[in-house]
């Protein structure tokens, strides 16, 4: 927390947790986010847990990721890190940017992406990644 509070600029702690208060697609990522996921086996600490919902102290709040329990006790952290990290860069518009920065034409939707092809069921995602 020391090296955290050092950092300059606005910053916020979101906590990744299946305790989170609100989806992680329903948060409004900032820049100077930090992002915390806790361990797989354990989670986040009460501690941790405490200084990301203490909003007047850097707490930017808890979210969580949905999924089905009945299938998935638990989500591998690696994949927890890369669909936070995903969603907080897409609400900033980072994709976009670097997509800018590589590309003459940036796609308006995914069905640009797809041949044009417009994706309504799993099975079409699979089928039109497969055959790319």
């Amino acid at each position: 927390m020391n090296y955290f509070k050092q950092q300059d600029g606005e910053k916020r702690l979101v906590a990744f947790t299946k305790r989170g208060t609100c989806l992680h697609t329903d948060k409004e990522y900032k820049s100077g986010d930090w992002l915390v996921f806790g361990s797989e086996t354990t989670g986040l600490s009460a501690e941790a847990l405490e200084d990301c919902g203490d909003e007047t102290n850097y707490g930017g709040g808890k979210v969580r990721i949905p999924m089905l329990d009945t299938y998935v006790r638990c989500l591998n952290l690696s994949v927890s890190v890369g669909i936070g990290v995903y969603e907080a860069l897409r609400q900033l518009n980072v994709l976009r940017n670097l997509y800018n920065e590589t590309h003459d034409h940036v796609p308006e939707d995914f069905s640009e992406v797809t041949s044009g092809k417009i994706i309504e069921s799993k099975q079409q995602l699979l089928s039109a990644v497969s055959n790319s």
